[in-house]
C-alpha cells in the first residue's frame, strides 16, 4: 500500500526539510515500511522566527547604544572638555581665570538666596 503526495518529490527536499522513518518487521514474509515526512513548511515557519528574532535584536541594540551614546555625552565627555577648557583659560590668564571663577561663585550663591531665600541659604553656610 502506498500514500504519497505527488506535489511533493522527497527527492528535492533537503536534509533538513525531511524526516525519514524506516519500519522493518521481521518474521517468515519480511516487510518493510517507509514513511518520509515533509519539514518544509516547519522548516521555513523556524527561519521566519530567526529572521524576525534577529531583527528585533539589532533593532534594540541599536537603540541601546544610541542611549548609551547621549549618557556617555552628557557624563564622560562633556564634563572633560570643559575641564580642558578650565586649564586653557587657566594657562592663558591664571589672574583672569581666578577673577572668572571668583565672579561665578558670587553669581551662584546670588541665584540660591533668590531661589531658595535668605533664611535657607544662611542655615546652610552656617
Amino acid at each position: 500500500m502506498t500514500w504519497k503526495d505527488d506535489s511533493i518529490y522527497f527527492r528535492e527536499l533537503r536534509a533538513q526539510e525531511k524526516e525519514i522513518k524506516e519500519l522493518i518487521i521481521e518474521g517468515k514474509d519480511k516487510h518493510s515500511y517507509v514513511a518520509i515526512y515533509n519539514l518544509g513548511p516547519h522548516v521555513k515557519e523556524q527561519a521566519l522566527l530567526g529572521i524576525i528574532t534577529t531583527t528585533v535584536v539589532m533593532i534594540l541594540l541599536g537603540l541601546s547604544t544610541m542611549v548609551q551614546s547621549s549618557n556617555i555625552n552628557t557624563l564622560i565627555i562633556a564634563p572633560i572638555e570643559h575641564m580642558i577648557s578650565l586649564i586653557n583659560d587657566i594657562t592663558s590668564d591664571p589672574l583672569k581665570a581666578a577673577h572668572d571663577e571668583e565672579q561665578r561663585v558670587l553669581m551662584k550663591e546670588m541665584n540660591d538666596k533668590e531661589e531658595f531665600g535668605e533664611d535657607w541659604y544662611n542655615e546652610i553656610k552656617a
